[in-house]
């Protein structure tokens, strides 16, 4: 059984892109644009991975990561380096970043990461 990821990002191209990444690598996807969207999503669908922008039109991922399951594995879409913000997402409980512009590969990595999928 493949991982279900949600992606919640405002940037219809960014969407597109990830789903068509994830879905050639078999996992099942689905796609919310902004945070109020993507919570009622998550609680349809139950993911096993939400890939999260940190900045949306309604808010910032950091009024919403503590809101999903613990179970429930979270990847953050960064558009910068910042160590402060790092930390303070891993403290509310995400458990992956991904620095925009990033090349599929390295989303591959962490997303098989927390998805288990072991490498080769």
């Amino acid at each position: 059984m493949c991982a279900k990821i949600l992606i919640i990002d405002d940037e219809p191209d960014m969407r597109s892109l990830l789903k068509r990444a994830l879905i050639a690598n078999n996992y099942q996807v689905e796609e919310a644009e902004n945070l109020q969207q993507g919570f009622e999503m998550y609680k349809r669908t139950m993911p096993d991975i939400i890939m999260l922008d940190v900045n949306l039109p309604d808010g910032t991922g950091t009024s919403h990561v503590s809101k999903f399951k613990n179970d429930t594995n979270v990847v953050l879409l960064m558009s910068a380096d910042n160590d402060q913000l790092q930390y303070t997402f891993s403290e509310l409980g995400a458990g992956g970043f991904i620095k925009k512009p990033f090349l599929l590969s390295e989303l591959l990595v962490i997303i098989n990461k927390h998805a288990g999928v072991k490498p080769g």
